[in-house]
């Protein structure tokens, strides 16, 4: 469904009352649900539309699959934070150890925007039953991986899948609810991933030491079979109006130029971080050409996002819009310095601290706790209030002082100060 976005005011031009309508949530009898009727209308019926949503039981087994999916992804994304030291051992990788979480979320970077042309263009649930299997596929690659080489690979793989599947859990909430009723719903699947964040730590240094770090992976097995179980029985979106394009159209409006692009651009800079400052100096004419290859590369995919227009993979419309340019810098900043803490602060538990990596785990029950419960409160207020901004301002601060703490770690640092 789509609708012309308003006019957006200008940074520092707007007044009380522009802050509150351009930040509050609508309202059933606001704009954006006119034209949400509308839409319906031009495909059929309100009636229908409002037919289309799923109720009762069938809700419950489609949000309970999704809230699997969510908390399957979560747990794949930090339950190596405590196992990490354990494979760093047996593969004798230490230099390895930032690939394991990067090579999963550059794929997922890398093919997330290809997965929401996938989903205007095909039907959902298939879109998103296909990342599954991609992601249960990288999952078997990493729980039988031989090397430090196979088990990136299989992290690589399995952010393939989870790009389609982060993509594929808010569209489905979209197709699934009313505007009104989809901030609740998403602040428990928010809730799901702060608990699949705040067991994973845990579990992971648990399953480590007590069984092997290859079950941390082959646990997802389980887990997506109920979700995809879920989801092709209870999601049924209406099918998409007009002919479905042809493999060769629909291939050529995917981007395929810039997707070529952006892998390569993000290797390229980490590579440099990688090796910058430890395998070879800043000065080294390696991390030059890497940073030079970055540049260009970046370059080469700012012009084919501006050539293609509305085609581009990442539209340049959307980025000129506030809201979306501003959030995804937030994210940009905050997710940054969330996997440099849940990675590293474990390395320095079992490192520095010489802890078993199921103790290390259990230590990060303190910041995964308070994690799930400002996702479920944030939520709420959303829900309640209308504005999602003062809880941005609020994590972001709290985020900042929380780091400049860690930064004081050192091997005397008491557990009443962790």
């Amino acid at each position: 469904m789509a609708y012309n976005q308003p006019d957006q005011p200008q940074l520092g031009g707007t007044s009380p009352g522009d802050q509150e309508k351009e930040f509050a949530l609508p309202s059933k009898e606001s704009p954006l649900n006119e034209d949400s009727a509308k839409d319906s209308n031009d495909e059929g019926s309100s009636d229908d539309a409002s037919a289309s949503y799923v109720q009762g039981l069938p809700l419950a087994c489609v949000v309970a699959g999704l809230t699997l999916a969510v908390f399957c992804l979560s747990l794949d994304r930090t339950i190596l934070a405590t196992a990490v030291p354990r494979i760093t051992t047996d593969f004798n990788s230490l230099g390895d150890v930032a690939w394991y979480g990067s090579s999963y979320l550059l794929t997922t970077c890398c093919f997330q925007l290809m997965y929401g042309k996938l989903y205007a263009e095909l039907h959902v649930p298939y879109v998103f039953l296909i990342a599954l299997a991609i992601f249960e596929v990288g999952s078997i690659v990493c729980a039988a991986a031989p090397n430090s080489v196979a088990l990136i690979m299989g992290r690589a793989v399995s952010g393939i899948g989870c790009a389609g599947m982060l993509s594929g859990v808010f569209i489905i909430i979209a197709l699934s609810l009313p505007v009104h009723k989809r901030p609740i719903y998403t602040g428990m699947i928010g809730g799901m991933a702060g608990i699949a964040e705040i067991i994973a730590p845990t579990l992971g240094g648990a399953l480590t030491d007590n069984a092997s770090w290859r079950v941390c992976f082959w646990i997802n097995l389980p887990l997506g079979a109920v979700t995809a179980v879920m989801v092709f029985l209870f999601v049924k979106p209406p099918r998409k109006s007009g002919e479905t394009k042809a493999i060769v159209p629909l291939l050529k409006s995917m981007d395929p130029v810039g997707s070529a692009l952006l892998m390569p651009l993000l290797i390229s800079l980490l590579l440099a971080l990688q090796w910058g400052g430890t395998t070879y100096s800043w000065s080294n004419w390696r991390i030059i050409l890497c940073l030079c290859l970055f540049g260009v590369l970046l370059l080469g995919w700012l012009y084919v996002q501006f050539r293609l227009g509305d085609e581009a993979t990442l539209p340049l419309r959307l980025i000129r819009q506030r809201s979306v340019a501003s959030g995804m810098i937030y994210m940009l900043g905050i997710n940054g310095a969330v996997f440099i803490i849940v990675y590293y602060v474990a390395i320095w538990f079992q490192a520095v601290k010489d802890l078993t990596a199921e103790r290390s785990g259990i230590n990060f029950l303190t910041s995964s706790t308070s994690v799930s419960i400002a996702s479920v409160l944030s939520g709420v207020l959303v829900s309640k209030i209308g504005y999602w901004v003062p809880q941005m301002f609020f994590s972001v601060v709290v985020s900042s002082i929380a780091s400049g703490l860690i930064f004081r770690y050192d091997i005397n640092t008491t557990t009443a100060y962790w």
